[in-house]
């Protein structure tokens, strides 16, 4: 054998990825982010997935496998499982950062990594004395909300985590739980962020 068939031989072995490499959201600072992904083991041999990820916008960063919280875990041939990482984004962090949450996957050989992304925007809370727009009606709601506009529309929940988002024109109506929102809508580079309760 010589060194290149051993190499070609590793990677065919341990083989893995991680699905999506990256995703997006929005945060207000102090907010907890969470990052569902699938890891799947393209090898042929089991192996066992480290969990790492970055710590320089985050803190209190926790992994879930199968419900389970862990930092490692195993895959057989051709298994997949996803994985969920839980982080709280720094309370001081200034509003219009944008950063990032990586979670590295290294095998306990340290013979493969892999990697995905979390990007994350980072956005002022509503104030509590903020107005409400006429066009996200009624609001407070009971239920169900109207957005009126043309554009971009995110909603966001009380945690930071984004629930909606969808491209309108006109009118459309949105059925929502119970909680306090955060709603943002973008057109060619204009946004507005106004506050929602549903009661």
């Amino acid at each position: 054998l010589t060194l290149d068939d051993v190499n070609v031989d590793m990677v065919g072995k341990y083989d893995f990825d991680a699905s999506p490499s990256n995703a997006d959201t929005v945060l207000f600072p102090n907010s907890q982010a969470t990052h569902h992904f699938e890891v799947q083991n393209l090898g042929y041999e089991p192996i066992d997935v480290i969990i790492s990820p970055s710590h320089e916008y985050f803190t209190d960063i926790h992994s879930f496998v199968d419900g389970s919280q862990c930092t490692v875990f195993h895959l057989e041939p051709d298994e997949t499982k996803t994985v969920t990482t839980e982080a709280t984004l720094l309370p001081s962090i200034q509003v219009g950062t944008t950063c990032w949450l990586d979670i590295m996957l290294v095998l306990d050989c340290n013979c493969a990594t892999s990697m995905t992304t979390l990007w994350v925007n980072v956005i002022k809370p509503a104030s509590t004395e903020e107005h409400y727009l006429s066009n996200i009606y009624p609001n407070p709601a009971k239920g169900s909300v109207n957005i009126e506009d043309t554009g971009q529309v995110t909603i966001i929940n009380s945690l930071g985590q984004v629930l909606i988002t969808r491209w309108i024109e006109g009118k459309e109506a949105f059925i929502l739980p119970k909680g306090t929102y955060i709603v943002r809508i973008e057109n060619g580079g204009n946004m507005s962020t106004k506050k929602l309760i549903v009661e």
